[in-house]
């Protein structure tokens, strides 16, 4: 390298996938249908496909982070208690969301590495 050239510029690296905004998309619409229509969702498969997205393309931990995400944006919509019997249990609920969601961010995780070796 000459002394009159500069080091090439690095590239940083892309924080925000398509994945990841799909992810974020689905959870605030989930959210918002939920506080508009007063409509709840109680279901873990909106929640599972963002998680998914997410560990698919960044990862174990940002999938395990996105999963505690996936869980505060279900109990702000409602999604807990369940069922009626289960009123004043919401933090175990939620750690059983957050169980649910782990385990579908680990398979994700796990797929995608067999897949590349």
């Amino acid at each position: 390298m000459s002394p009159d050239s500069s080091p090439p510029e690095a590239v940083p690296p892309r924080r925000w996938s398509w994945q990841l905004v799909i992810a974020l998309g689905l959870l605030v619409a989930v959210w918002a249908l939920s506080a508009a229509e007063n409509a709840l969702e109680k279901s873990i498969f909106p929640y599972a496909i963002a998680v998914g997205l997410v560990a698919w393309k960044h990862g174990l931990i940002a999938g395990f982070m996105f999963a505690a995400v996936a869980t505060l944006v279900a109990l702000a919509s409602g999604a807990f208690p369940t069922h009626p019997t289960s009123v004043g249990y919401e933090a175990i609920e939620g750690l059983i969301t957050y169980a649910q969601l782990s385990v579908v961010c680990l398979s994700v995780y796990f797929v995608r590495r067999r897949k590349k070796v």
